[in-house]
């Protein structure tokens, strides 16, 4: 199988799982805006300057950050491949009387005119591509940003314990959520095993299996490595150690290159 229809598989499985669980992610902690996110979002916006912004919030999940870009004036697209996740984005925008603009598509190919975009939000959907694949959705997220145009990517960070934990752990266990919502994890056989992917590989690709859905943790310095390439200019960046990489960048004009 090539890369392109084993990420193209990987995708449909990741958003069919997040379809079926998209109720639970709306009604518990993870559809909610705390105040260290909050503090993030509105660092988001402030790089963004003053007046109305078109935002992409790539991945939008449940619809929390589109929510709060809308509410602060600004046109919101909502972008997601899961089906049950666009509609929990709608029913919150909703609910909350305001107007965004969905799209089920997909990160590799943003059905987005080139440059037309003053802010990218990415949280917590990047760690579900391939890395080979990575270079294709931050390639879409040059194409669509304006010069100078700011990205924001937040994304679960592979060097820290946690999920280094859940590498090894789906490397020897099948890892879940009953239907109670109860994390288990349940041992593999020797054949179910080594029939899986290779240590090496996992480690290598930051590979995890969990629920049913696909994760490739990165590192920092993979991400910035990536960003540069595209000609992206990092503007803030966290711990090297930290829970979850929180990336700011700027698309560089030819001006700012020079």
């Amino acid at each position: 199988m090539t890369i392109e229809k084993l990420t193209t598989s990987i995708e449909s499985a990741n958003a069919r799982r997040y379809s079926e669980i998209a109720h639970r992610y709306a009604a518990d902690w993870r559809g909610k805006v705390d105040q260290e996110q909050q503090q993030v979002l509105d660092k988001f916006l402030s790089l963004l300057g003053k007046g109305k912004k078109m935002i992409l919030d790539a991945g939008c999940g449940t619809g929390k950050a589109s929510v709060y870009f809308a509410q602060k004036g600004h046109r919101v697209v909502s972008l997601d491949l899961a089906e049950g996740m666009l509609k929990q984005t709608m029913k919150s925008s909703d609910e909350q009387g305001i107007v965004v603009e969905p799209i089920r598509g997909n990160m590799r190919s943003i059905s987005l005119a080139d440059s037309s975009l003053d802010g990218i939000w990415n949280v917590a959907s990047l760690v579900h591509i391939p890395k080979e694949m990575r270079v294709e959705v931050v390639s879409e997220f040059h194409r669509v940003l304006r010069p100078e145009g700011i990205l924001h990517i937040g994304v679960q960070n592979f060097l820290n314990s946690k999920h280094i934990k859940r590498v090894l752990q789906s490397y020897l266990w099948f890892l879940g959520y009953d239907s109670a919502g109860q994390f288990y994890t349940k041992p593999k056989s020797f054949k179910e095993i080594f029939e899986g992917r290779p240590i090496l590989e996992r480690i290598r690709e930051g590979y995890a299996y969990l629920d049913d859905r696909h994760w490739f943790y990165p590192t920092k310095q993979e991400l910035v490595a990536l960003l540069r390439e595209h000609d992206f200019r990092i503007l803030d960046a966290n711990g090297i150690f930290e829970r979850r990489i929180s990336l700011f960048a700027i698309k560089q004009s030819y001006e700012t290159m020079e």
